[in-house]
Formats: structure tokens, C-alpha cells, sequence
């Protein structure tokens, strides 16, 4: 729909993906995320099939995780004499990440009403008809056990940590009473500090760690698997992953003395060899580049579409002007009740000038663009569209400059300096923590628990 902000495109994936739904153990192998079910867009194509197993005593890992390879086992035909399928053959399910993506682009695209009413939608969904043979009635059929599973798993996840979270209610109510009342929280860490284990601590303290559990189970499902840019924070938490030394943090917090330690660790992550960045900037920085090139990719699809470099040069030159010119253009746009395009595109203040003939196909664009729901004309949908890259590549040029904007700052030395700050204030604190506990042996309890989430 011409001028509607509309979710990112599904990116082509050539992957397939199969799983065990018919006659798997109880391992990852046969356990299939419910990602599927839910509005995500999978846009990593390198990431790895994931699954969040719950409650599972005898949890395997599979060693070929990173590359689909979970197996289908289904038969020959599509169903057995007695109406349910056996576990006989292996069948991958070809551009299945596709598949889903797609589905979850539809879905997000037809939240919106005026969209879903629309009779482009209609003609999409219903135009040209095809029949199916065989061969891909037992393809759907296969696909819809999977999502039934996948669904299943979700369902089992969620009824697992409601009826944890509800069990726990009555100790969390007590709990939050004694925090805000009684000094609760100096109590907490007083048995924490004269306590050796959970088990030891209190009936109450014991629930309210099952809890946490609980709750940061459910943060991590949440992020890494039933979000639409799941795939893309996962990928980003992978890669920061790999860049941490934990090792060298380990035998830096190990040998050191704790006021030591605190500089130690600081000048790790901070430290600039030979005026190099810092690892801290290496971090953030690979976080962010991440993003421009997805907002390059987008632009570049956008300014071939246009097919004017004034045009897309103009609108580039808005987002790197002064906020005093911006902030001119924005007021001159709504008092001619127009939209901003039309006034980045006829004002001076940015360059380059157009022609008469660019003038007035930006204007005929902007007039079939306000009109499209009323109008079917194929011309006037065509300049419709017209105008809706416009404006779809002035976003993106904006969210790129900011994400650059962000880059900058994070290459500034003051940045390093502020971190340091910001690192001292709770210096003092945190040496008393190292004095009396083995943070050494939490490094390496962190990066193991990371590398099995990311397994």
C-alpha cells in the first residue's frame, strides 16, 4: 500500500529445514523452536536452529546444530492404515526458513485493515489459482505437522512457567512486603553472604531464586526466539560472544588483588594498543555496522527502483543537513499541509535544484499517492508506488545517519573516558564483592552458560 510503513521484506533463504516430528526422542534433534508461530522475520541466514527445551531431564545435544540438518521421519505415503505416520523415512523440507518468513511478512502486513481490505491484497491472495499434485499435498501436509508441533512446544513452555510463577506467587508477595518494609534487601544479603548454596537459604529466598530462574528463562525465550528480530539479536549476541576473552579476564581477576582487578578489567576492555580501537568499541561498533549495511542493502534496493540519483542525492543531503534547515523545512511542510518529501524535493535550502520535469513528476506521484485507496488506476498506482519509495528511502537515509551518528561517538576518545567515569562509581562496591567471593569462577560459569544458549 503506497505511502504505509510496511515490514521489511523476507530475505531470500535457500536453506532448508527438517526435524524429527514423527518418531524423535527427547533430545534437541526432535525438538523444534516455536518461532515459526509467531510474527518473526528470519533474516540471518547463517544462525543456527535453536530450541529452548523446558523441564527435560534427559537433554542431549545435537552436534549438527548450525546446519538444519534435524531429520523429518515420515513415511512414503502420507498416512499409515491407521491414520498416523511412521517413522520410516527422511525427508528435508526445502526453504522452510523461506517459508515461515514469508508467512510472518503476511501476517505483520495484514495487521493493518486499510491493507488487508485492500484489493491488492485480495487479488494477491486469490488471483491465478494453481492445483496441487501429490507429491506437494504430502510437502503441505508435512509443514503443518511441523508448525503443529512447534506450536505444541510453545504451548508446553508457557503453561510450564505459568503454573512455576503461579506456585511461587504466594512466597513473591511475602517476599516483596519484607523488601519494602523490613529491610529486607540488607537481610537478603546477609544470609547470602552466610549461606554456601541455594539450598541452604531460606524456604522464601529459595523460591524467590526459582523464580528468577523462571523469569530469566523466559527473558531469554523471549528475546532469542518469539521476537520478530530474534534471528538478528541472536546472531548479534553470537558474535559479541566470541569477541569476549574470558579466559584472560579469568586469570586477570584470579592473579590480580581486588583493587587490581577493577583496573585490570577496565584497561582490557578499554585499553587502545598503538591507537587502535578499544575492545569495547570493537563491540559496539560490530553491533552497529550490523545495522548500517541492513539499511545500506535497503537503500540501494530503493534508489534503483526511483531510478533518479538528484532525487535520492537531495534526500540524503536532508539528513546531513543543520537542524536548523531541517526543522525550517518541517515547519514550511505542515503549513502547506503537504508531505515532507514534496518539500525537501522543491526547497532550496538543499541541494541539488531539480528540473521542471523532476518537479513535476514528484507532484503527479504525490498526487496519486494521496488518492490511492480511492483510486484504481494502474497509472495512478504506479506513481503511488513512486512516491511511497521516496518516502520508505528518507526513512531509511535517516535511521542510517543515526546509526552512523552513533557509530562517531562511539570512536570518540571522550567516550572511553565517560565508560571509565561511570566504571568508578561503582568501584568501591564491587572490590568488597571480590574480596569475599571467587568471581574468577563466574567467568567461566557465564561463558559456559553462553556457549549452551548459543549451542
Amino acid at each position: 500500500m503506497p505511502g504505509k510503513i510496511l515490514p521489511p521484506l523476507p530475505r531470500k533463504n535457500k536453506s532448508s529445514v527438517s526435524s524429527a516430528i514423527l518418531g524423535g526422542g527427547d533430545d534437541d534433534a526432535s525438538s523444534i523452536s516455536s518461532i515459526s508461530t509467531q510474527d518473526v522475520n528470519f533474516t540471518d541466514d547463517s544462525r543456527s536452529s535453536r530450541t529452548l527445551a523446558v523441564s527435560n531431564p534427559e537433554h542431549k545435544r545435537s552436534s549438527s546444530r548450525s546446519s538444519f540438518t534435524q531429520k523429518l521421519k515420515t513415511p512414503t505415503t502420507p498416512r499409515s492404515s491407521t491414520g498416523e505416520l511412521a517413522p520410516e523415512q527422511t525427508v528435508s523440507l526445502y526453504r522452510e526458513e523461506q517459508r515461515v518468513s514469508l508467512r510472518a511478512f503476511l501476517r505483520t502486513l495484514l495487521q493493518n485493515q486499510r491493507i488487508a481490505e485492500s484489493k491488492a491484497v485480495e487479488e494477491f491472495l486469490t488471483a491465478n489459482p494453481i492445483s496441487l499434485n501429490e507429491e506437494e499435498l504430502m510437502d503441505i501436509q508435512r509443514r503443518k505437522d511441523l508448525d503443529a508441533k512447534r506450536i505444541e512446544e510453545q504451548r508446553k513452555f508457557y503453561e510450564i512457567a505459568r503454573k512455576r510463577a503461579q506456585e511461587l506467587d504466594v512466597y513473591m508477595e511475602q517476599f516483596r512486603q519484607d523488601i519494602v518494609e523490613n529491610n529486607g534487601l540488607t537481610k537478603l544479603f546477609q544470609e547470602i553472604r552466610a549461606k554456601n548454596s541455594v539450598e541452604e537459604l531460606s524456604p522464601q529466598y529459595q523460591k524467590f531464586a526459582e523464580w528468577l530462574r523462571i523469569e530469566v528463562a523466559a527473558t531469554i525465550y523471549h528475546l532469542f526466539l518469539a521476537e520478530d528480530n530474534s534471528p538478528e539479536l541472536f546472531a548479534q549476541a553470537k558474535r559479541i560472544h566470541s569477541l569476549v576473552p574470558y579466559t584472560l579476564m579469568k586469570n586477570v581477576i584470579r592473579i590480580a588483588n581486588p583493587a587490581a582487578v577493577m583496573s585490570g578489567v577496565l584497561d582490557l576492555f578499554l585499553a587502545q594498543p598503538f591507537g587502535s580501537r578499544s575492545l569495547l568499541q570493537r563491540i559496539f561498533s560490530l553491533a552497529i555496522h550490523d545495522g548500517i549495511k541492513t539499511f545500506q542493502r535497503s537503500i540501494d534496493g530503493l534508489s534503483a527502483k526511483i531510478d533518479d540519483p538528484v532525487l535520492v542525492n537531495k534526500l540524503r543531503a536532508f539528513t546531513a543537513a543543520d537542524e536548523e534547515v531541517k526543522n525550517e523545512l518541517r515547519r514550511e511542510a505542515k503549513e502547506d499541509d503537504v508531505d515532507i518529501v514534496v518539500t525537501i524535493l522543491r526547497s532550496d535550502y538543499i541541494e541539488p535544484e531539480l528540473n521542471p520535469g523532476q518537479i513535476e513528476k514528484v507532484f503527479n506521484s504525490y498526487v496519486a499517492w494521496v488518492n490511492t485507496i480511492e483510486n484504481v488506476d494502474m497509472q495512478m498506482q504506479h506513481g503511488a508506488q513512486w512516491f511511497a519509495y521516496l518516502k520508505q528511502l528518507l526513512k531509511m537515509l535517516t535511521r542510517q545517519r543515526d546509526k552512523a551518528m552513533m557509530l562517531s561517538i562511539i570512536e570518540e576518545p571522550v567516550t572511553l573516558q565517560l565508560f571509565r567515569d561511570l566504571f568508578t562509581i561503582f568501584y568501591e562496591p564491587l572490590v568488597r564483592v571480590y574480596k569475599s567471593a571467587n568471581v574468577y569462577s563466574s567467568i567461566t560459569d557465564f561463558a559456559e552458560f553462553a556457549d549452551d544458549a548459543i549451542a
